[in-house]
């Protein structure tokens, strides 16, 4: 995902990680590949394959869903947690469909496109040219792959911040779909449970026991998840510099989902690319929800609606839809090609 100014955090106050990456001989350096032990090297491919498939999962992971109106491509079908990450991006969807139905053939701009997921719902669905942009390396090569049947879908490796320069992330080689997430290792690792935890009420009593062993074994692989997340520095961009090479489109929706760094995304557009935006899907964390609601009025927006996604964690975010009501009118819409 993209990112911010300064976003690395030191895990080193958590001594159970610590303990843990010791007891593994994971080096703290975190080579390009690190060496897993070795049953480790059976035991995730087993694992993700479950999770993707098996049924105690889906009770495990029995988010919301939203009205599914686009089956899954079967070239995505084989990517981990690919049922969750379709059901997730449905919501970008629905949202528009209800409040803010989008111009016939729109410009997509998908921040913080993580594997393509987001990028191809908006393809199908409106027949869209989308501009999808992801930040994490190993991530984009798999946005690349999953993009690659859509001729419309132009991707972008790059971070995107309130300034040009560089940025510390967190890659999750287990879990493409936290990319980014610069939290204590401890801290995600509880987020994770609590994902699964939060879901026992919406569970019937006959299935809670399968619930249970499947928190379990969610549990184990979570701690996998979180011990061989890595570090890495990528280039950041503003989002007028990347929006300079099509200088002539509006932007009928953009999307910016970068893991709590969506205000210094938003800081770096100017002025004169506000205007040329029409609609927009933000991921609104709490911390940040007065300067963003704010900067909306200033630029002229308006907020459509507001909802949870299915993500839960101690600071769960929402996702807004706001509208610029200067161009809410016009109905005009330029079509161009990359």
């Amino acid at each position: 995902m993209s990112g911010d100014d300064g976003a690395h955090r030191d895990d080193r106050d958590f001594p159970l990680f610590s303990i843990l990456i010791q007891a593994l001989n994971i080096n703290m350096t975190l080579p390009p590949k690190p060496q897993l032990p070795p049953a480790g090297v059976f035991f995730i491919p087993v694992v993700l394959r479950l999770a993707n498939r098996m049924p105690c999962f889906y009770v495990l992971f029995s988010f919301k869903r939203w009205r599914m109106s686009i089956s899954i491509p079967p070239h995505l079908q084989s990517e981990p947690w690919s049922s969750i990450l379709w059901a997730d991006v449905q919501q970008y969807i629905s949202l528009l469909n209800r409040h803010a139905p989008p111009q016939p053939k729109p410009f997509v701009v998908d921040v913080g496109a993580n594997i393509g997921f987001a990028a191809i719902v908006f393809h199908l669905a409106y027949h869209a040219d989308v501009l999808s942009i992801e930040a994490i390396p190993q991530t984009y090569l798999s946005l690349q792959k999953n993009c690659a049947p859509y001729p419309r879908i132009a991707t972008i490796q790059t971070a995107v911040a309130s300034k040009e320069g560089s940025v510390t992330l967190y890659d999750y080689p287990l879990a493409r779909g936290l990319g980014g997430l610069d939290e204590p290792r401890f801290q995600i690792w509880l987020d994770l449970l609590r994902g699964g935890w939060q879901k026992q009420s919406s569970v019937s009593l006959l299935v809670r026991p399968i619930h249970w062993i499947g928190m379990i074994f969610w549990a184990l692989f979570a701690v996998l998840i979180v011990v061989f997340r890595k570090p890495i520095t990528v280039s950041t961009r503003t989002l007028s510099q990347i929006l300079s090479d099509h200088p002539d489109r509006t932007i009928d929706v953009l999307k910016i989902d970068i893991e709590g760094h969506e205000l210094s995304a938003l800081h770096g557009l100017n002025p004169a690319d506000w205007s040329r935006v029409r609609t927009l899907i933000i991921e609104l964390h709490p911390e940040h929800k007065d300067k963003i609601l704010k900067l909306l009025q200033e630029n002229q927006f308006s907020v459509l609606a507001e909802e949870y996604g299915q993500v839960y964690s101690h600071n769960t975010p929402s996702v807004l839809l706001a509208q610029n009501l200067t161009l809410a009118s016009v109905h005009t819409h330029t079509e161009g090609s990359y």
